[in-house]
């Protein structure tokens, strides 16, 4: 595949992106999580600021107030501010590592080895290569359309993407918003097309089972698992359950996801239910009697960490929930995250 490489889109990259002397030892920092707060006064949400927060010491702290996109990586953080890239650790340590000459950037990602910073800008998924500040369209072969949400395989040897783009169904007056997913591999600059459910459904969230050989994605009140090597898509939620925003733990043996009822003469008003299945069975171990928002897995793949009454903790082992930071009147509370 050819590939258009940017070079004069990149300047002042020339400090070392090594973190190993930014971030926490382990003891230190594994009860340490970050979130995410909004102003929130009906339907206005701004002023963002992201917080870190010790659950041993009950200890919050403001860590930043001016960027636009983030993304986490083990204790150290890179966020974009206009086009400008930073990097701090949790320390505090905040240093400008790159400036990016493009009309905008979304959706950053960081790779495993902090050597590529993946983003989406207008049309288009790049790849920053931060040692040398060359720039690669990876998109370019691609029929046009928007692409975003780039994220990496464990081992940063792909790139999973989301494509949206527009389709007239067959006596249809206006075109629908559909889309699909593409997997790019690095190495070989090539790109892998995931077979979709409903060519005319949009696609939903998005992810990687950890050993990189399939992805798991949702669509049509539905969530798949496509496998790579061999194209093959399975479903894996039943079609009487209306079920979005997987989530594969850490090893792997576990999903994630909120759900409810979809039986026919069924409703129940809202995603209430917080549903864990076993991913080599796919039956659900777990259904709880709340569901709150989007959550991450801890390393260990014993605990969720939501949004849920302010920020809330659940032992996937125990069946408990134990509420760690309370609801903040008149903000909004999200993206809790582990770091590591």
């Amino acid at each position: 595949m050819k590939k258009f490489k940017f070079y004069l889109f990149i300047f002042a990259v020339f400090i070392s992106c090594s973190s190993s002397d930014d971030s926490f030892d382990e003891t230190e920092s594994r009860n340490l999580i970050s979130f995410e707060l909004t102003q929130s006064f009906g339907d206005y949400f701004g002023d963002p600021r992201l917080f870190l927060y010790n659950i041993d010491k009950e200890e919050q702290i403001e860590f930043l107030t001016d960027y636009d996109y983030y993304d986490w990586h083990k204790n150290v953080i890179y966020y974009t501010k206009g086009l400008d890239v930073w990097k701090k650790s949790s320390r505090g340590d905040n240093r400008q590592i790159a400036s990016i000459d493009a009309p905008r950037v979304w959706d950053i990602m960081i790779s495993p080895d902090e050597k590529l910073l993946a983003f989406s800008t207008n049309d288009a998924i790049l790849v920053l290569e931060l040692s040398s500040g060359s720039l690669t369209n990876i998109t370019s072969s691609l029929p046009e359309a928007r692409y975003r949400k780039p994220i990496w395989s464990a081992n940063g040897s792909s790139l999973l993407m989301q494509q949206q783009l527009h389709k007239v169904r067959e006596g249809d007056e206006y075109p629908t918003v559909t889309g699909n997913y593409f997997v790019y591999n690095i190495r070989n600059e090539d790109f892998i097309e995931v077979e979709m459910f409903d060519e005319f459904a949009f696609p939903g969230s998005a992810g990687w089972f950890p050993d990189g050989t399939a992805i798991v994605y949702e669509q049509y009140n539905g969530i798949f698992k496509y496998v790579l090597a061999n194209d093959e898509l399975i479903r894996m939620t039943p079609e009487d359950i209306y079920a979005i925003r997987p989530k594969i733990s850490p090893d792997g043996n576990k999903m994630s996801y909120k759900m409810r009822n979809n039986v026919e003469g069924v409703y129940d008003d809202g995603l209430n239910i917080l549903a864990i299945m076993n991913t080599v069975t796919l039956e659900n171990e777990i259904e709880t009697d709340f569901s709150g928002g989007p959550l991450n897995w801890s390393q260990d793949s014993e605990k969720l960490i939501l949004p849920y009454n302010g920020i809330s903790i659940f032992n996937v082992n125990t069946g408990t929930l134990e509420n760690v930071i309370g609801p903040i009147e008149s903000y909004y509370i999200s993206d809790p995250t582990w770091l590591q």
